[in-house]
């Protein structure tokens, strides 16, 4: 059997859930425990080899398709003709933009509303806490994005908060749930800040103010905090697309210097001729052992 009928073989048995396109490498922030941290805050994604990723890759019905950087908003012409690429291509997918939130406005509210898009804001909890570990995120700019969360929540859209928890956060945990269960969103994620130095006994702690927040959330029926995690999912597989084209089985890659990502690219999307280039024994490799995986109930937590 050939390389490439043995990977569309794999392919077959698995089904592409999430496309995370890392649209560009610029940010305007500065955060701490950003794990994306090997950036050099120019390159962005042609939009040929988003059409060159989607024309190569199994048909569905629909993707969850997540818009990340850097900050998309800082390249909004390329987000938004993405945005347009993929709603016209898989009209039922459902898509994302995680942003730091600073630099929407109404005008790309109105558009973000009328493509059916989400977004994702990372926000950490109170004033203190969020600007506390984002650089730059001063208690102006703070201000500036609870309106254009309020703002996105009155369009309608759907919205939602990932919290990320610091060690030296975990004190205030509660208080910070409190805080955004406020603001209006659709649902919370509460993360870990997992590049920053945890203890153990750091590490307790977060879990035992992580069950406060659930128990918490139950009881005021919020339900803000998502179970998504936590279902077992069927066999899949995700395509991180970094800003350079190359793509990687996990955004958990993107955590090591570019020098090392390398033995880990499963495809890179060729601008010329827009055509997606399969490294083919490490492609195969990697999907043969994700069909292993998944021999037995997996959660999308156990896969990430």
């Amino acid at each position: 059997i050939g390389m490439s009928e043995l990977i569309h073989k794999l392919l077959r048995n698995l089904q592409v859930n999430h496309v995370w396109l890392f649209l560009t490498e610029r940010c305007n922030l500065a955060c701490d425990y950003c794990f994306f941290g090997d950036r050099d805050g120019r390159t962005t994604i042609y939009l040929d080899q988003v059409k060159a990723l989607f024309e190569s890759i199994p048909r569905k019905e629909s993707y969850d398709v997540v818009i990340s950087g850097g900050e998309p908003l800082t390249e909004w012409k390329r987000a938004q003709e993405v945005i347009r690429f993929v709603r016209a291509f898989s009209p039922a997918s459902r898509l994302m933009v995680q942003t730091n939130g600073l630099l929407l406005d109404q005008r790309k509210i109105s558009f973000i509303k009328t493509c059916r898009v989400g977004l994702e804001f990372g926000i950490d909890g109170a004033q203190a806490a969020n600007s506390g570990h984002r650089r730059g995120m001063s208690r102006l700019k703070n201000g500036c994005l609870v309106r254009n969360i309020h703002n996105a929540v009155a369009a309608g859209i759907r919205t939602c908060a990932t919290m990320t928890v610091h060690p030296a956060e975990i004190e205030s945990m509660e208080e910070n749930y409190r805080a955004l269960s406020k603001l209006g969103f659709d649902s919370l994620e509460v993360h870990p800040a997992f590049m920053a130095p945890w203890s153990d006994s750091k590490a307790k702690a977060f879990v035992s103010g992580y069950g406060k927040i659930l128990a918490l959330d139950i009881k005021t029926g919020a339900n803000l905090i998502s179970p998504y995690y936590s279902r077992e999912v069927p066999p899949l597989l995700d395509l991180v697309v970094q800003p350079d084209g190359r793509i990687l089985p996990n955004w958990t890659y993107l955590i090591f210097p570019k020098a090392f990502r390398a033995p880990f690219y499963l495809m890179e999307i060729a601008v010329a001729g827009r055509r997606v280039e399969m490294r083919g024994e490490e492609l195969a490799s990697y999907l043969k052992d994700l069909g292993n995986f998944f021999t037995r109930p997996r959660s999308y937590r156990d896969f990430s």
